[in-house]
């Protein structure tokens, strides 16, 4: 067996010094960075063009093979996807498998095989390895394309993007690529409900004929096999794979912005502010540049140590984290810094971010710091020696990408030899505050004053889409808080007929990762309330919640959960299902925010604090006066995450009105919930809350 290993040795010669000739008070200066023997994996090519490598590793009985294209984007207009369908409908089922039965077999074998769109991977343990690569070979050269999968993959992409919709993550994501990269280059498309429905499998066979060839494709083998190994089952299933030409694109290569440039997505119910500041950069891998701007960019935001976390979280407080990064890419890359901030401070932490990247473009950087990105690094780089898999990656990298040879072979070397000067440069070259897109998703109401200083301004939908700017809607006279939550009250019975109700239970029912999820709740006045949410399927109960009285217990997975006494406080209030007629007595603070659209309609946001000091904001349609939407937010150790509940579908029940679909969204999370059945007055008993 032939292990690889990442040894650095600083060597210390004495040879003419005694030890009184030492001065300890001083730190030794550290030697030269070493070369990295990380040595060179076997490697081969077939004669239809395959170039596979392979490292062995036989201290643990598994295998690895990996395939990946070199393939140019492709513009795929109105049909924005479909080359990543492509990739997830390959392993849905083969001309002579379904998809049941590819299941069934890799799964028997203890294995895994996956599929991208220019790409397919395959592990399992070494006994059955053979049999799994005969099914992964299936699986890339004779996909199905099965319509009825197809159907499958197309709710699913369809549900991910409702999701997704009110996401300010995915948003900022979606409008970052269309701002920097423009609709007509690959990297700018983006996906909606439109090029979903569009998408046929004519479009995925097409495609899979065209670009899977096996003279663009680079193989790797990791783990318990030899190169011998290797080469019999690569030339027993692919050397049928016949070679041809690939489809080669030409693009108008995206440019930065000749000035800032602010995009806008105005999300009226948010509690942050989602900044992403960013521009493209043309930087390759294998250029030698990655090394100064890896630092740099180590030193700027790559971490808990960046300038930009502890500028803006520790000294200002504005975020719970923000970073930058750097992407490199064969065609255009990226630069990025961003953060969620508070809305309030969101023209402040602009400053903040403007501020400290100006700073490292023109202020050289101490050799203190210098040091330690440099050895933060050299550290994450070594570590990850100790995988083989990271040696093949190299070797694929170098190949496909035509990068030096040497390129992580001397990769400490490289690293330690950036200097200040270097950073600078760097800093200069790759970051343009003067030139760069913010994009900022967020309650643009509370902050669109304080933007013109920045930079021009441009509203935008979800997608990216040029949108008009949010009016400021005017509040009628006579219009206040407390007039809204009474017609509220109204719209859905009356204070008199909401009295009247003793007891209520609701059943309603979603469907998430293809399992249905059953939502119990159970009222009895004055201060009793139960909800389960269950997994039908397993029987499993997900969440318990039970109020009786003072007492309030949650459980999850059950396991009963801890309780801030403000969590308690919000959970009592739970306890009365028309929770909104204690608004307007006493211990709620309620102030009316304004006129915001929600889901296509006008509705008036509505602030309101409890006595523990917890604010939810709700919005009531300002034609029927239902409540269509609640936004409150909690903390975690990832930051603040906004909660978000949809309320529509009103219908009545015993002169009671409900909405009867409830779409709940806890961060990127969302569950569209509807309701089978609502009871009023159905005799529950107190011993129904036990």
């Amino acid at each position: 067996m032939k292990k690889i290993f990442c040894t650095i040795i600083i060597v210390l010669c004495f040879a003419g010094f005694s030890q009184a000739q030492i001065n300890r008070a001083k730190a030794p200066k550290p030697g030269p960075a070493p070369e990295i023997n990380i040595g060179t994996p076997a490697s081969f090519t077939m004669t239809n063009g395959i170039r596979v490598f392979v490292v062995s590793n036989h201290s643990v009985p598994k295998v690895t093979a990996s395939l990946i294209l070199k393939l140019d984007p492709v513009q795929e207009g109105n049909k924005a996807s479909y080359v990543s369908m492509m990739g997830d409908m390959m392993r849905r089922g083969t001309t002579t498998k379904s998809k049941a039965a590819l299941d069934e077999e890799i799964d028997f074998l203890g294995g895994n095989v996956s599929t991208s769109s220019d790409g397919a991977s395959a592990s399992g343990l070494t006994d059955n390895f053979d049999k799994l690569f005969a099914i992964f070979s299936d699986v890339m050269l004779n996909p199905s394309f099965a319509d009825s999968e197809l159907v499958k993959v197309k709710k699913q992409a369809l549900s991910s993007l409702k999701a997704a919709q009110d996401d300010p993550g995915s948003i900022s994501s979606n409008v970052t690529s269309v701002v920097n990269y423009g609709k007509n280059f690959p990297y700018g498309e983006v996906e909606t409900e439109a090029t979903v429905n569009n998408i046929a499998t004519d479009d995925l066979k097409s495609y899979h004929h065209d670009y899977w060839k096996p003279n663009v494709a680079y193989m790797a083998f990791v783990g318990d096999i030899t190169e011998a190994h290797a080469k019999e089952l690569v030339t027993k299933y692919l050397s049928n794979w016949k070679e041809g030409d690939v489809p080669a694109h030409a693009y108008n290569i995206p440019q930065k912005p000749a000035k800032v440039l602010i995009t806008v997505v105005d999300r009226p119910s948010a509690v942050q502010t989602n900044i992403n500041i960013t521009a493209p950069i043309v930087l390759s891998p294998g250029d030698m540049d990655n090394f100064p701007v890896s630092v740099m960019n180590q030193i700027l935001g790559g971490g808990m140590s960046g300038r930009l976390f502890q500028d803006l979280r520790e000294k200002h407080g504005y975020t719970y984290g923000a970073y930058s990064s750097v992407s490199n890419d064969p065609i255009i890359g990226s630069f990025s810094a961003s953060a969620a901030v508070r809305t309030a401070v969101t023209d402040s932490s602009l400053m903040r971010f403007m501020y400290e990247l100006n700073l490292i473009r023109n202020e050289k950087v101490d050799e203190k710091k210098l040091d330690s990105a440099k050895n933060q690094l050299s550290g994450n780089f070594a570590l990850s020696l100790e995988r083989p898999a990271r040696i093949a990656q190299f070797a694929l990298n170098i190949a496909r990408y035509n990068m030096p040879a040497d390129y992580y072979k001397n990769y400490l070397k490289s690293i330690a030899a950036v200097t200040p000067d270097d950073i600078e440069r760097a800093a200069q070259k790759y970051i343009t505050p003067g030139q760069a897109n913010i994009v900022l998703v967020g309650n643009s109401k509370d902050f669109a004053k304080q933007l013109p200083q920045f930079g021009e301004v441009q509203y935008v939908d979800i997608y990216g889409n040029p949108v008009a700017a949010p009016e400021n809607k005017e509040i009628p006279a006579g219009v206040t808080a407390g007039s809204i939550i009474q017609n509220y009250l109204k719209a859905i019975g009356g204070e008199e007929k909401l009295k009247t109700v003793k007891d209520l239970s609701l059943k309603a029912t979603a469907s998430a990762m293809g399992q249905e999820i059953v939502l119990q709740q159970s009222y009895l006045m004055p201060d009793k309330y139960k909800m389960t949410l269950m997994l039908q399927s397993q029987n499993l109960t997900i969440v318990k919640i039970l109020v009786n009285g003072d007492s309030v217990n949650m459980e999850q997975m059950g396991q009963s959960i801890p309780l801030t006494s403000e969590k308690k406080t919000e959970m009592k209030d739970q306890a009365n299902p028309f929770q909104e007629m204690n608004f307007l007595h006493g211990k709620y603070t309620l102030k009316l925010k304004g006129i915001e659209p929600v889901n296509g309609s006008d509705a008036y946001s509505v602030a309101v604090t409890n006595d523990a000091g917890k604010t939810t904001t709700y919005y009531f349609d300002t034609k029927t006066g239902y409540e269509v939407r609640s936004v409150s937010t909690e903390k975690t150790p990832q930051g603040e995450v906004s909660n978000t509940t949809d309320l529509s579908d009103y219908k009545p029940v015993d002169g009671v009105t409900f909405p009867f679909s409830i779409s709940t969204q806890n961060g990127p999370q969302k569950i569209d919930f509807t309701v089978q059945e609502v009871k009023i007055n159905s005799g529950l008993k107190e011993n129904d809350f036990e």
